[in-house]
């Protein structure tokens, strides 16, 4: 399909709607990311809430919003250049304004409390929570839609479902289990049913293929639950609140507390092992788990059965200092600065380096190569041979992402800034805006940057632009 013809573009939208529009974009930004198609998904974006009522709008919107970049980008202008302008129109004259960048609407303002989490909803959509006790609903431009109240505590997640409504629960910061609930709300955020049954702090939920809901909790129980609610308990911990649960691949469920569990998405328990009571759960290759604490690691199949334990020459960073490479090896780091790679076939490791400051985080990238973040930014091959330093990224940078561009973002914990920069260090962009810590970010599918804080507001961010 030809994006760069404007007819091409307005039979498609005529034919379907402003959303199916953008999700094409985003197959063929998928396959092949000009800046072009990157433009054009944005200013499909960004008019989605005039063309899902006028679709006539089409012409306005986009020479509209468009006409600032004709003299950047040749394929924009040839694009433009091919509207036929409707009878009367008026285009913005060349002032500096970008209407990718809508004024004033680059500020997300309505929490009274800190936001803690956001995701970009499948329609373009952005949710947010906040210590507010709300979740809200904007637009893809920033527009605020819709206020979800009826939590009596922090919001502490929220997930959409398949069927596109909203589940969200709270959670007690504050030890006062006010509310301990999981509330489904619509898609355009009126509140279908409230789940009853937990008796302390809920820590996650997710769905399942079969449109069933599980959801964990401090209080020892696994619950699965039916859509209008109701319930059944299938897992009473003995010690510890139930911490976590994954899906595996093969559709059986992992959950963890002070053991292992596995079960089918029926609710039937399958297996119950021992683990250590610290330690962190994930699906390894080959359906095998892992697991690990502050001296060691285990590797277990879904079974139940320990198939090795590897003590660590050094207690392992609990902040999360593990994670598994994409060719299966084992990657972590210690509390005295050390990488390790662990082959787990062949149950051997190899030291990569001792440096002298903290180490934050670490990603691996898509090349194979990975990031370091502590004081400084470190860049290795995948072998673990040490590349250069990013001297130019300041203070302690965390929560390093690695973009669709193969950028790099970052926050700055001091500075309370977003920093985007080339993988050679180039090209370094500060986003400054918050007026507090910066509690997360991501890039939404249009390639701008979305970042939330404690100063109670999200911003939206083109990363391309300083």
């Amino acid at each position: 399909m030809n994006f760069h013809d404007y007819k091409t573009i307005e039979q498609r939208l005529n034919d379907t709607d402003i959303y199916t529009l953008i999700a094409d974009c985003d197959t063929i930004l998928a396959e092949n990311p000009t800046e072009f198609m990157r433009l054009l998904r944005l200013a499909l974006s960004l008019s989605a809430h005039v063309l899902e009522k006028d679709k006539s709008a089409l012409a306005h919107q986009l020479a509209g919003r468009l006409y600032h970049h004709v003299d950047k980008n040749a394929d924009i202008k040839a694009f433009v250049d091919g509207i036929i302008p409707p009878k009367n129109s008026l285009y913005p004259i060349s002032n500096g304004y970008d209407l990718l960048i809508p004024a004033g609407r680059n500020i997300l303002t309505g929490h009274e409390k800190e936001v803690k989490g956001a995701i970009e909803l499948r329609d373009g959509r952005i949710l947010s929570w906040s210590a507010d006790e709300t979740l809200r609903i904007w637009s893809n431009g920033g527009l605020p839609l819709a206020i979800l109240r009826g939590h009596e505590d922090e919001v502490g997640g929220a997930i959409e479902l398949q069927d596109g409504n909203i589940l969200s629960w709270a959670y007690d910061y504050y030890f006062t289990c006010n509310d301990v609930t999981l509330r489904l709300w619509g898609h355009d955020g009126k509140p279908l049913a409230t789940f009853i049954g937990h008796t302390d702090d809920i820590y996650g939920a997710l769905e399942l293929d079969n449109g069933k809901i599980v959801s964990w909790s401090y209080d020892k129980t696994l619950r699965l639950w039916e859509k209008d609610g109701t319930h059944t308990i299938i897992l009473t911990g003995r010690n510890y609140g139930v911490k976590n649960v994954i899906k595996l691949h093969d559709g059986r469920l992992l959950s963890w507390g002070d053991n292992f569990s596995v079960w089918n998405a029926d609710g039937t328990l399958l297996s119950t092992f021992d683990c250590p009571k610290d330690g962190v759960k994930k699906e390894i290759h080959n359906g095998r788990l892992l697991s690990w604490s502050c001296d060691n690691f285990s590797v277990w199949d879904v079974d139940g059965t320990l198939l090795s334990t590897i003590d660590h020459p050094t207690p392992i960073n609990m902040m999360g200092g593990l994670i598994q490479l994409r060719d299966g090896r084992i990657l972590s780091w210690q509390y005295d600065n050390t990488f390790w790679i662990w082959d787990l076939d062949n149950i051997s490791a190899r030291t990569l380096l001792i440096q002298n400051e903290s180490i934050a985080s670490l990603i691996e990238l898509r090349d194979g190569r990975f990031l370091s973040s502590g004081d400084k930014i470190r860049l290795w091959k995948p072998d673990g041979t040490f590349i250069k330093t990013f001297d130019r990224c300041k203070h302690s940078l965390s929560g390093i992402k690695e973009l669709r561009d193969g950028r790099i973002l970052a926050s700055d914990v001091y500075d309370n800034v977003l920093q985007v920069w080339d993988i050679d260090g180039t090209d370094l962009i500060t986003l400054v805006g918050h007026e507090g810590g910066i509690n997360g970010k991501m890039e939404l599918s249009d390639g701008r940057i979305l970042s939330w804080s404690r100063d109670n507001t999200l911003r939206l961010w083109d990363s391309h632009r300083r």
